[in-house]
């Protein structure tokens, strides 16, 4: 092969290396490209220099619902959870049925004492996912923060008919009925929530607790056992061995 041949070629692949550089160098100035960028920050572990990404996709683009919602939950890890419940809001004025943004702005609305607005958010993520057993278990949560244990529990109902293995759900509506001193229901269900999450303490706990009430003292001592092996630091169900 001739000099002219391998230079020509030479000239070839430094232009499409050019080309791909170049286009590589525009795309990461788009939102989307800041928006990837905010990704692989975040597959990083670097929140700040994640946050700092999806705002820059706002700024392109600031209808890049995605942008939004993925700086809602790094403000949340951050702890910043004013920043996060405006961002949230905004990403639900964007898409009202994107499930991870129901999912943030009905926690953030809850963890701001709103829990009625938060409710507002569930019932709207059950019409448009009415199979969906998630925002079932969280308006029940949210019912029981406002003393209204009846509905709660038949927010837990719905929630288990459209997924009887959902532990949350189960432990979730051991509490509301531990509120109303139905501690034989209570027991049932805290057990449940145990056997389908072995390795949540606080299921384990609602079972010492309810077998407590139920002066049920020896078993209760093995159920904070359970607690015990799983929280070894846990205080609360070391004061209720205590008074066992």
């Amino acid at each position: 092969m001739s000099r002219r041949i391998l230079a020509f070629v030479g000239i070839v692949v430094l232009v499409g290396i050019l080309t791909v550089a170049i286009g590589g160098y525009v795309f990461l100035q788009t939102a989307q490209g800041h928006y990837v960028v905010g990704h692989f920050h975040d597959s990083l572990g670097d929140t700040e220099a994640a946050l700092e990404a999806f705002e820059r996709a706002i700024e392109k683009d600031s209808e890049h619902v995605e942008a939004h919602n993925a700086r809602t939950y790094r403000l949340m890890e951050l702890e910043r959870f004013d920043e996060a419940l405006t961002s949230a809001e905004r990403a639900f004025e964007l898409d009202d049925a994107n499930p991870y943004v129901l999912h943030a702005l009905a926690w953030l609305r809850g963890k701001a004492g709103r829990h009625a607005e938060a409710i507002e958010v569930l019932e709207h993520w059950n019409q448009v996912y009415p199979a969906e057993a998630e925002p079932h278990v969280l308006r029940g949560y949210h019912l029981a923060q406002l003393a209204r244990a009846e509905e709660a529990l038949a927010a837990f109902d719905v929630a288990l008919a459209l997924d009887p293995d959902d532990g949350e759900a189960y432990y979730r509506r051991g509490l509301a009925k531990t509120e109303l001193n139905r501690h034989e229901e209570s027991l049932a269900d805290y057990e449940r929530a145990a056997k389908l999450n072995p390795e949540d303490g606080d299921a384990h706990y609602g079972v010492a607790f309810a077998l407590y009430m139920l002066g049920r003292n020896e078993e209760a001592r093995q159920a904070c056992g359970r607690v015990l092996a799983i929280e070894p630091g846990n205080e609360e169900v070391r004061e209720l061995m205590e008074g066992l």
